[in-house]
């Protein structure tokens, strides 16, 4: 069958007081447990954060593995995956049919410059999806993706972190990257082109690089040492005097 053609306390100062270094030890005691509550990573939500660069995206990532669904079919032709595609521990399902397509079988519905494009397609008119499972601990994800019918089609992805993001396509020939990292395990993610025909080629995935964020007792330590300095200081002030 031929693919359809569908479309982001310090206390300021402290008085100088019988009970100041006290007092200062309290308020230092509290701030470090207000942090260590904010800190808690499991009352944190995922931070997630989107790429539209290619470059940007592999310069805060490592260990990226790319799929780019070339030798999967025949030159000139295409092949249906009507439950899936794995390869590569990485399996791909569409909302209707799934096809990997050869650049030359009809252009510009497929010539992308890019090589073999996965494409999700139905004899029906609403949009289909592409949804990606991934294997465990993976931080990092993106696609090029692209669209037909409609080029330039506006997209909605949706994370296995519950976050959903929203772009647009571009002008046929042109490929838009989409890449996303997390400081949790990014298990799926789902592509559609609301306008058009949902295409993906050179499928990314790997780890987030490690973002570097203050350890709570590199937070006690910071305070507890300010109240001392403060005490020390005072001692010589005053034995100055």
């Amino acid at each position: 069958m031929f693919p359809p053609l569908v479309n982001s306390f310090y206390p300021d100062r402290l008085m100088i007081k019988p009970l100041a270094p006290y007092l200062a030890l309290s308020i230092a005691t509290a701030t470090i447990t207000s942090f260590s509550i904010l800190a808690d990573p499991n009352s944190a939500q995922a931070i997630t954060i989107q790429f539209n660069n290619l470059a940007s995206f592999q310069a805060q990532t490592t260990g990226l593995t790319t799929i780019d669904f070339e030798g999967l079919t025949p030159a000139q032709r295409f092949i249906t995956y009507p439950t899936g595609l794995t390869t590569q521990g990485v399996n791909f399902t569409g909302s209707s049919s799934l096809f990997v397509i050869e650049p030359a079988l009809s252009q510009p519905f497929y010539n992308w410059g890019s090589g073999a494009t996965l494409s999700a397609q139905s004899a029906q008119p609403s949009p289909q999806s592409i949804s990606v499972n991934l294997p465990s601990g993976v931080t990092a994800v993106g696609s090029d993706i692209m669209s037909f019918k409609n080029y330039a089609s506006s997209f909605t992805i949706v994370l296995s972190t519950d976050e959903t993001f929203n772009l647009n396509s571009l002008n046929y020939p042109n490929r838009q990257f989409v890449g996303f990292t997390s400081d949790t395990p990014i298990t799926s993610i789902s592509f559609l082109a609301n306008g058009g025909v949902t295409q993906l080629d050179n499928f990314r995935f790997g780890t987030a690089n490690t973002t570097s964020v203050p350890e709570p007792f590199t937070v006690i330590g910071t305070l507890i040492g300010g109240t001392s300095a403060f005490r020390i200081r005072k001692k010589l002030k005053l034995a100055y005097k």
